[in-house]
């Protein structure tokens, strides 16, 4: 028996629950954006669906639901209709399925099944009686499947089995270095392939900066944005990511480097995987963490745009405090006491040439008032201007104290003017301004963000403050 397979417009990509293996790749992002042979593995896998003929893609992820919404857009560069929904952690693959496609998708997959073929041949032929199906509450979940068009009631699905004919299954480190090998010695199908081959296996993508006495020995490929420095030596199955930084001397050989990782001057890497400092051993199967940014680090720096609508907000706010801050300078001046007292802010900006971090030092001024948030006000023209975010992480004071490991995203991002622990009616400990700081970056959005400023406009409004007396500042 054979049933026909067409008519495809619904596909459904479902990031798998549990991969504690491949959990160090995945702190700064989620599967769907973790790079394989230049590309992420969402990016793979809209080309398939693309070239396959779908025309709308249901994606469901567990972490960083917003950096997929603005990486893939609405979809239009596929020529697709794109949808990201945030599961929950203990969902089931089944139950997303249900969750994100009631209306029945015609292919459903998880992320960390990699194609291995043009999947358009599957278009061509029919599904035999051979094909597996599949059992509902069984707990076994395939990775891949096919429906009919036409599905009636109790109708099995049918599944295409994991094979290697079709699929290759990331769930650890050694299988992502696997999958890379593949793409890149061309045994697994890449549906469109980045980059231009500048010689036989050597693969370049756009504005890569190669400084003299490189040399490379293929397969190799370079992301965009790459610089390469003096007397680099790259031999065989060697993948290197997106805005890499590797410094003069360096060796590499049977090694995949992330996005956005700085490699020291004289590095000799063999047979590892490389995110920013974090090392993966392919022989040994063990992560080691390299505590010092003159040998590995991230070069990616702090989002360069504050919104349009963060701008008019902070000019809103001026408007709105204007003649609260006229009226304390005016009786500053009287009292012949200063009216602004100077600031520093240090911005974090990636990893220099050198390894050092990078920082962009902004001249504050701040009002001299018992209250710390009026004394803010005058902040909100860095907003205007771009430099900082209305609501974001704190400002770092001071370049002199590390940021801890266990909080190495903060080192990248841009800074805001109103953050999540001002919030709190008491002073917090240095350390748990990094945890709060870590809890914004991960969950808090714009819905989320307005209700952070309304509660610090609302705190600066009842809290007021005392021109005259001065134990009412001292309380405040």
């Amino acid at each position: 028996m054979q049933t026909p397979l067409n008519s495809y417009s619904l596909a459904v990509l479902i990031e798998p629950t549990d991969l504690p293996a491949l959990q160090p790749l995945l702190v700064r992002r989620s599967l769907a954006l973790l790079p394989v042979a230049g590309k992420p593995i969402i990016q793979l896998w809209l080309e398939h669906i693309s070239l396959m003929g779908f025309t709308s893609v249901s994606i469901g992820v567990r972490d960083f639901p917003q950096a997929l919404r603005d990486f893939v857009g609405n979809g239009s560069r596929w020529g697709l209709s794109i949808e990201v929904h945030a599961l929950t952690e203990h969902m089931s693959n089944e139950d997303a399925v249900a969750h994100i496609a009631a209306a029945g998708p015609q292919l459903v997959a998880c992320l960390n099944a990699i194609p291995t073929d043009n999947l358009s041949i599957l278009l061509s032929h029919q599904v035999s009686e051979a094909t597996v199906p599949f059992t509902a509450g069984t707990g076994q979940y395939p990775l891949a499947y096919l429906l009919p068009k036409a599905s009636e009631a109790g109708q099995e699905k049918l599944c295409i089995p994991l094979t290697a004919e079709f699929f290759k299954r990331i769930d650890s480190v050694s299988s992502l270095w696997q999958v890379n090998n593949a793409i890149l010695h061309g045994q697994t199908f890449d549906p469109l392939p980045s980059g231009f081959e500048v010689e036989p296996g050597i693969f370049m993508e756009t504005g890569i900066q190669v400084k003299p006495g490189v040399n490379m020995q293929g397969p190799v490929k370079i992301g965009q944005n790459s610089y390469l420095g003096r007397n680099v030596k790259i031999k065989n199955n060697v993948v290197i990511g997106a805005c890499v930084i590797i410094e003069d001397g360096c060796e590499l050989e049977n090694t995949l480097i992330l996005d956005n990782t700085y490699v020291g001057a004289q590095s000799n890497l063999s047979n590892v995987v490389i995110d920013g400092a974090s090392v993966f051993s392919l022989q040994a199967g063990t992560f080691t963490w390299i505590n010092d940014p003159s040998i590995l680090g991230w070069t990616n720096s702090a989002a360069n745009s504050v919104s349009v609508l963060e701008r008019i907000t902070a000019l809103a706010l001026m408007a709105v405090f204007l003649p609260a801050m006229l009226t304390h300078a005016a009786l500053q001046c009287l009292r012949r006491r200063p009216v602004f007292k100077h600031a520093t802010g240090f911005i974090p900006q990636g990893m220099s040439f050198t390894g050092q971090p990078r920082h962009q030092t902004l001249a504050l001024m701040q009002f001299t008032s018992g209250n710390h948030r009026f004394n803010k006000l005058p902040w909100l023209t860095e907003v205007v201007k771009g430099n900082l975010h209305l609501v974001g992480i704190g400002l770092p004071s001071s370049t002199s104290q590390p940021i801890p490991q266990w909080a190495f995203e903060l080192q990248n991002k841009r800074p805001g003017v109103i953050t999540l622990h001002e919030s709190q009616p008491a002073a917090l400990a240095e350390e748990t301004h990094y945890v709060e700081d870590l809890y914004y970056l991960n969950h808090c959005k714009r819905p989320r963000n307005l209700l952070i400023l309304l509660n610090w406009v609302t705190r600066l409004c009842i809290a007021g403050f005392s021109f005259t007396n001065r134990k009412n500042e001292a309380r405040l």
